[in-house]
């Protein structure tokens, strides 16, 4: 994959995580498989997987005032009896994201010793100074 596409794929994804960030607080959006499925929620500024679910389909409720804990650290927990909720706040996946484009973008700068860094060219044997593909002046120590 090319630099640009996926420094492009990274930051839309980042920006796509902040808008629902921001939306979030705004109101939930859940959707859930049915009664014995899975619900999975959008709101207070996380994203979370509930089971077993509720009615089928989509709801959006108006978000509930004040802040969870689970805006700060992913939560585990049973909020009733037979029901299992999992909530990881939004900025858990956007630090991964971010650290994965720049760790990508980074690995792809670097040019290897003995290749022109403009054009990649192999200069093994030139003595020259200068790339024969793309003529930009090489050191020595390239």
């Amino acid at each position: 994959m090319s630099r640009s596409l996926v420094l492009g794929i990274g930051l839309g994804a980042c920006l796509l995580l902040i808008a629902a960030y921001v939306v979030s607080f705004k109101i939930d959006i859940i959707y859930s498989t049915g009664r014995y499925g899975t619900a999975f929620r959008l709101g207070r500024g996380c994203i979370g997987v509930m089971r077993p679910g509720f009615i089928d389909g989509w709801s959006y409720p108006s978000a509930p005032t004040g802040i969870s804990r689970a805006v700060w650290w992913p939560y585990l927990g049973h909020p009733a009896a037979g029901v299992t909720l999992v909530m990881v706040p939004l900025w858990c996946p956007l630090i991964l994201v971010m650290l994965v484009t720049a760790a990508w973008w980074r690995r792809g700068s670097r040019v290897p010793a003995g290749l022109c860094p403009k054009c990649t060219y192999d200069l093994t044997g030139n003595v020259s100074g200068v790339c024969p593909e793309c003529g930009t002046p090489i050191s020595t120590t390239t």
